[in-house]
C-alpha cells in the first residue's frame, strides 16, 4: 500500500508551493499544495509513473510502516555502531584567564586555584593521541589549544607545535585566544608551527569592552586585541575573528560595518550559550538565526566568510546526515585538563564532572570503555523521539548537551534553542534555493 512515510514534511515556499522531503534523506522536491493533497489522500492518478518512482527513491512515498522503519534502523545503527574514535584534542594548557567576560560558556574562572599544564602532561597528551590516530588510520586530527587563556602558559604550546613540526605528524594545530597577551615572539611561533588563531572580539570598542574585561585594571581589551590583529595581518598567520553573538551585539545596528572596516576575512560568529534558567533564549535565538543571513548576505560578497552558517550550508547541499554540530557530541572529540584529567566536552574542562580518566596513566581507548565516553556518543538526534519528528534534522547536529543541561535539567534533553536556529536555518536555505531555481520563470 502506498502511503507517505512518516519522516515525510512539507515546509511552505510561497503560497502555492511546498519543498516536500524525507527528513532523514533530504532529497527536496517542489510540489503544488493541490498535489501534496492529492499525495496524502493517496490519490496518485496525476502522477507519471516516473514521478511516483522518485517520490519513492527520495523516500517521501512508502510501501508500509516497515519500511519506514527498516530506513531509520540501519541510519540509527550507523552512528550508534560507529568505530570508537577520537579525531580532535583539546588541551587546557592553563586553567586561569586575565579576563572576566559576562557570558563566559566556561563559567566563573577563580585564578586563585588556577593550574598549570605540565610539559610532560602536554607531551603524554600528545604521544597518546598520535598512537590513537595511528591505530585506528585516522589521516589527520587535531588539536586545539583551549581555556582559560592559553597564552598564559605558552611554553606548553611551543614544546607541542615544536615536536609536531620536527617530527611531521598529521596533526594541525589552532588556539582560541582573547590575543591580549599574545606577544611578537608568540605571533612568530604561531606563523612558524602553522598555528590558525581564533580571536575573541566582539564589535567596536564599547561593545566588547561592555562584556569583555580584565579582571585587574581599567585597560581595553579591545585596544589590546586590535593592536595583535594589525601585527597579525602583517604575518601568514591564518586567523578568524571569534564573535559571540550577546544581545548587545544583535542591538548595534554598525556590527557589520565595523567588520568590513576591520578588513578580516574569516568571522565565526557563535551563539550565546544560556547558562541558567529564563526564557530569553526563545526572542535571542530567532533573533540570532535572522542575524545570520543578513551577516551572510553582506559580507560573503566581499569574501569574508562566516563558519556557522556556512556549516549549514554545506550540511543542506551534502548527501551526508549531519550527526553532530560539535565533536563533543557522538564522542569524537577528548578533552585534556590541566592536570591531565580527561573529559569529552570543552566545557566541563572547569569543573570536575564528567571525568573518564587521565592521560599521565590511560591511554585514550581506555576512555571508550567509561560510561561518560559511551553517554556522549550516544547523544545524538537519531536516538531522540522528538528529533526524528524535527523537519531540521537532516542539517541540524544537535546542538549543545550542556546548553541543555543548564536550562532543562538534562544533557539528553533536547537543545530547544538550537531547535529555533535550525528550523529557521533549513527554512531561509529552501526558500533561497526556490528563488534561485524559478528566477526568470
Amino acid at each position: 500500500m502506498t502511503m507517505l512515510s512518516q519522516y515525510t514534511h512539507k515546509i511552505q515556499l510561497d503560497r502555492n508551493n511546498y519543498a516536500v522531503f524525507n527528513n532523514l534523506i533530504f532529497k527536496p522536491v517542489i510540489l503544488s499544495k493541490n498535489e501534496f493533497d492529492q499525495i496524502k489522500a493517496g490519490d496518485l492518478s496525476s502522477f507519471s509513473k516516473q514521478n511516483i518512482k522518485s517520490l519513492y527513491k527520495k523516500g517521501i512515498l512508502v510501501d508500509d510502516k516497515e519500511t519506514d522503519q527498516n530506513a531509520y534502523r540501519i541510519l540509527r545503527d550507523s552512528f550508534n555502531n560507529s568505530p570508537d574514535r577520537i579525531c580532535l584534542m583539546y588541551l587546557i594548557p592553563y586553567s586561569g584567564c586575565n579576563l572576566a567576560c559576562r557570558y563566559c560558556f566556561i563559567g566563573q574562572i577563580d585564578n586563585k586555584k588556577a593550574t598549570f599544564m605540565s610539559i610532560e602532561t602536554a607531551e603524554n597528551a600528545l604521544r597518546k593521541f598520535y598512537n590513537h590516530l595511528k591505530k585506528n588510520r585516522i589521516k589527520k586530527g587535531q588539536i586545539i589549544f583551549y581555556g582559560g587563556e592559553p597564552t598564559l602558559n605558552f611554553s606548553v604550546i611551543e614544546k607541542i607545535s615544536n615536536d609536531i613540526m620536527r617530527q611531521k605528524l598529521p596533526i594541525i594545530l589552532s588556539m582560541i585566544t582573547n590575543a591580549t597577551a599574545l606577544t611578537d615572539e608568540m605571533i612568530k611561533i604561531c606563523e612558524d608551527n602553522h598555528i590558525s588563531l581564533g580571536i575573541s572580539l566582539d564589535g567596536p570598542k564599547a561593545l566588547n569592552d561592555y562584556n569583555r574585561f580584565f579582571k585587574s585594571g581599567t585597560e581595553s581589551v579591545y585596544q589590546k586585541a586590535i593592536q595583535t590583529i594589525s601585527k597579525l595581518k602583517k604575518t601568514s598567520v591564518d586567523f578568524a575573528i571569534s564573535l559571540t553573538l550577546s544581545q548587545e551585539v544583535l542591538d548595534d545596528n554598525n556590527l557589520l560595518n565595523w567588520i568590513k572596516e576591520l578588513d578580516v576575512k574569516n568571522i565565526n560568529f557563535n551563539l550565546l550559550h544560556f547558562t541558567h534558567k529564563n526564557e530569553d533564549w526563545k526572542s535571542y535565538y530567532q533573533k540570532a538565526s535572522r542575524f545570520l543571513f543578513q551577516a551572510y548576505d553582506q559580507l560573503f560578497p566581499l569574501n569574508i566568510k562566516d563558519d556557522r552558517i556556512l556549516r549549514k550550508f554545506r550540511s543542506f547541499h551534502s548527501e551526508k546526515f549531519t550527526v553532530n554540530d560539535c565533536a563533543a557530541v557522538g564522542s569524537e572529540q577528548i578533552t585534556i585538563r590541566p592536570d591531565g584529567s580527561m573529559t569529552i566536552c570543552h566545557g566541563y574542562w572547569n569543573t570536575n564532572e564528567e571525568n573518564c580518566g587521565n592521560i599521565n596513566k590511560d591511554d585514550i581507548d581506555n576512555v571508550f570503555q567509561t560510561p561518560v565516553y559511551h553517554k556522549w556518543k550516544t547523544n545524538l538526534t537519531v536516538n531522540k523521539k522528538k528529533c526524528l519528528k524535527c523537519p531540521a534534522i537532516y542539517i541540524c547536529g544537535g546542538g549543545c548537551p550542556k546548553q541543555s543541561e543548564s536550562l532543562f535539567g538534562s544533557q539528553t534533553h533536547v537543545d530547544s534553542p538550537f531547535c529555533i536556529h535550525a528550523k529557521y536555518t533549513l527554512k531561509e536555505l529552501l526558500k533561497r534555493q526556490y528563488k534561485e531555481n524559478t528566477k526568470g520563470d
